[in-house]
């Protein structure tokens, strides 16, 4: 949610506004409501009980950027036709996605700058796309048929290709400050606190902006 607002957690001066965003405590506020009314699954993403959650269909719903389809595919093998997509509400947001770098430490800089191009030239990227989802980062692609029309079947034959690229050429890139993933990360927490039952919604939240002023 705070990735879909005009502004998130630093501002274009990268000073740190999630204290002072309305769009972060918005965010935190409906959050924690979900908590409260039992929607949250309690599990926490990317750890084996959450992968498990995947295996037995133990939860409903769950934020799917392009790259999560091959996760989900992996780790939910036996729930084909069983899942679907659809467009989140209130409009994209970044959460994400794949880098190709090439370490000045390495011995073939010239070959691996080669195969880079190589990975991130169209043809490569809508085969990726077809094959595991990632989507491409060419705009060029996003009105080409074999992209734009293409549905995956292992999500009830969602629209994936309209889906995706209708969410990334409508979105309004958000600005991202140099300790993002600290600031995300503290306020992350804090809400694991509330749904683990450690803290109400007012104590994480204090102790989330504590812990952001924290983050140099």
């Amino acid at each position: 949610m705070v990735a879909q607002a005009p502004e998130g957690v630093y501002d274009r001066q990268d000073k740190v506004v999630a204290a002072t965003n309305p769009a972060v405590k918005q965010a935190w506020d409906l959050s924690t409501r979900m908590v409260a009314d039992g929607l949250s699954a309690k599990l926490t993403s990317f750890t084996p009980a959450w992968d498990t959650g995947f295996a037995k269909s133990s939860f409903a719903t769950v934020a799917c950027p392009a790259w999560m389809m091959a996760y989900i595919q992996e780790h939910s093998p036996g729930s084909s036709g069983r899942w679907d997509i659809a467009a989140i509400p209130g409009g994209g947001g970044s959460a994400g996605g794949t880098h190709l770098t090439v370490p000045t430490q390495s011995k073939h800089q010239k070959e691996a700058a080669e195969l880079v191009q190589f990975l991130s030239a169209a043809p490569q990227q809508e085969a990726v796309f077809k094959a595991i989802g990632n989507f491409p980062s060419l705009p060029a692609l996003y009105d080409k048929p074999e992209v734009r029309d293409h549905t995956n079947p292992f999500f009830n034959g969602a629209p994936v290709g309209k889906i995706y690229a209708d969410s990334a050429k409508s979105l309004d890139p958000q600005h991202l400050g140099p300790a993002e993933g600290q600031v995300r990360a503290a306020i992350g927490n804090g809400l694991t606190r509330v749904d683990q039952g450690r803290q109400s919604p007012d104590q994480a939240w204090k102790q989330a902006l504590d812990d952001v002023s924290k983050v140099k």
